[in-house]
């Protein structure tokens, strides 16, 4: 059995292998440069600075590999094609905890994730959703493991994975909000019984360390971005600045009347109140603005906190709405293989950020071949027709009917772990809902979560040939 997961191992390998090799230039969007600006300051001024949207971690490994020989440009690829195949080992390390009687699919999981076409197209962007991935991924291996086992040092493991997700996203906030009610729960049942265990100290550093992530991020767009996501419940009876809802009633009513339809014209109601002067009235204008970020993530968390908790059933509704949305989106992540379209977002990008040149390219010159040549090809990149054949398993409406073999095999799983495996599950699923109750809806939020319906399906295999093995010898032994 092992020898087949090496092969399965050594076949996702050599597939990222190749990909680097035909497209050997990550993409670049416009979001990119929020993500190398730490690099650019410090190696540029000297400067040390993460950009407000930004946890530090991804930021700073971008900054130390800018002087390794070669680009950075291509150097971004070997990074998080590595940690795509962090993900899919602690995929196979997951289900070997959780079913360690069926190593024979360990080559079926690391295909199944090892190809998944989310996690190779993000590995060509200047994004951290594959580091996040792989983040969230240990955070929720070390908590089953303290789940099963207990212990101090499986509970700093816990804490230390979750300060390692809120160092790559600051989404790793739920990591920390879930890890310690729980760890507290669990080890302090334990320590009322038998007092406290030796090496209690252990937990002290990570928690610091959490504490520290947790205090020291800055105000970004988290509050309109909340706000953007619930907008349609915000209550239009109550005083709580009651100056600008007056200014916001025509907007929350129309899109109140098409609630089912308001995911899709989240993103523009989202640059209405985040960034986009004289698109509701002046008194929300005067939120905006240079120094005025507090002040807006301010009213924004009220009015978002006030909507959720006066109509708590129509939230849930908006979600499922969202979620279904999301589901039923298709990704086409192979079109952003095709050489003339990465052409055109790098043309685009460095045009208006030509200072990243040198950080991404090493000089102007290198950087103007390779728009004159790869990036001026036309028709199909050589890696786009293997990538479509594999993007249906993987798009957005599969994940959903995946999802529900998924689910099937989860509750198996519970059946045999009983409320560890529901507790466990519990966190998984609400670190979902939370993602997309902040965020607005799309499809590469879904990144840290698709392993899990790879492992729910293997799970659901697992646990039915593990129930028909102990029924078929009564059902032999009747016979007999």
């Amino acid at each position: 059995m092992r020898a087949l997961l090496l092969v399965a191992f050594f076949v996702v390998v050599a597939f990222r292998l190749w990909m680097i090799w035909e497209v050997p230039a990550c993409t670049f969007h416009s979001d990119s440069h929020t993500y190398l600006r730490t690099a650019r300051m410090f190696w540029e001024d000297g400067h040390i600075g993460i950009h407000p949207k930004r946890a530090l971690l991804y930021p700073a490994l971008l900054t130390v590999l800018h002087p390794v020989p070669g680009r950075l440009s291509l150097h971004i690829l070997f990074v998080q094609h590595a940690l795509a195949l962090v993900v899919v080992w602690l995929s196979v390390r997951l289900r070997r905890d959780l079913a360690p009687e069926a190593n024979w699919l360990d080559w079926v999981l690391a295909v199944l994730v090892g190809l998944n076409v989310p996690l190779l197209f993000y590995a060509h962007d200047m994004m951290a959703e594959i580091a996040y991935a792989a983040a969230f991924l240990l955070y929720l291996w070390r908590l089953w493991r303290f789940l099963l086992r207990g212990g101090v040092a499986h509970a700093a493991g816990v804490l230390w994975s979750a300060a390692l997700a809120l160092a790559v996203r600051p989404d790793g906030r739920m990591a920390v909000l879930f890890a310690v009610p729980i760890i507290a729960g669990v080890m302090g049942a334990g320590w009322w019984r038998r007092g406290m265990p030796q090496g209690a100290w252990r937990m002290v550093p990570p928690i610091i360390v959490c504490a520290a992530l947790w205090l020291g991020g800055r105000v970004t767009q988290e509050g309109w971005l909340f706000y953007s996501s619930v907008f349609p419940l915000t209550d239009l009876r109550s005083p709580l600045h009651a100056e600008y809802k007056e200014e916001l009633r025509p907007w929350v009513e129309a899109a109140r009347r098409d609630l089912a339809n308001y995911p899709d014209m989240q993103d523009d109601m989202q640059g209405k109140l985040g960034h986009r002067k004289g698109s509701i009235g002046p008194r929300w204008d005067a939120l905006k603005g240079r120094g005025q970020d507090a002040r807006l993530h301010r009213v924004c968390r009220d009015l978002a906190v006030e909507a959720v908790l006066s109509r708590p059933m129509m939230f849930v509704q908006l979600l499922w709405y969202k979620l279904r949305y999301v589901l039923s989106k298709e990704r086409e992540l192979a079109n952003e293989f095709r050489p003339s379209k990465m052409g055109e977002d790098w043309a685009e990008q460095m045009s208006a950020e030509p200072g990243y040149i040198p950080i991404l390219w090493g000089d102007g010159a290198t950087w103007e071949r390779w728009r004159d040549g790869f990036f001026s090809g036309q028709g199909a990149g050589s890696v786009e027709a293997p990538l479509r054949r594999l993007e249906p398993i993987t798009a957005p409406p599969w994940w959903g009917w995946a999802g529900l073999l998924a689910l099937f095999g989860w509750v198996l799983g519970v059946v045999r772990h009983g409320w560890r495996l529901a507790l466990w599950l519990a966190v998984a699923a609400a670190c979902l809902v939370l993602t997309f109750a902040i965020a607005r809806g799309i499809t590469r939020y879904l990144v840290p979560f698709e392993p899990l319906w790879a492992l729910g399906v293997t799970m659901l295999i697992s646990e039915s040939c593990r129930m028909v093995g102990r029924v078929s010898p009564g059902v032999r032994a009747r016979a007999d």
